[in-house]
C-alpha cells in the first residue's frame, strides 16, 4: 500500500473493495472509499465503516471513477 500511494496519482486514486477491510485500508491512507455490494457483504454491513460511496458492482465503481476523472481534468 505504501509504495502505491507513492506512484500513483492522489488525485485520481480510490480504494475500491467489497468487505470493510478494504474501507479502513482506504481512510488509513486518506483515500475516498468506494464499497461495492458485489461481494460477501451487503449494503447494511459496508455502511458501518463509512465508505464515501457504495455502488453495486465493480462496473458501477468503474464508470464513476471514469466520470471523477474527467470532471477533474475538464475543470
Amino acid at each position: 500500500m505504501q509504495q502505491a500511494m507513492q506512484e500513483l496519482p492522489r488525485d485520481q486514486t480510490w480504494m475500491l473493495g467489497d468487505t470493510e477491510a478494504d474501507t479502513i485500508a482506504a481512510q488509513s491512507q486518506n483515500l475516498p472509499a468506494i464499497a461495492v455490494l458485489s461481494g460477501i457483504r451487503d449494503r447494511s454491513q459496508l455502511s458501518v465503516y463509512n465508505p464515501d460511496y457504495i455502488l453495486d458492482d465493480i462496473s458501477a465503481a468503474t464508470d464513476f471513477m471514469l466520470e471523477q476523472i474527467l470532471i477533474t481534468s475538464s475543470s
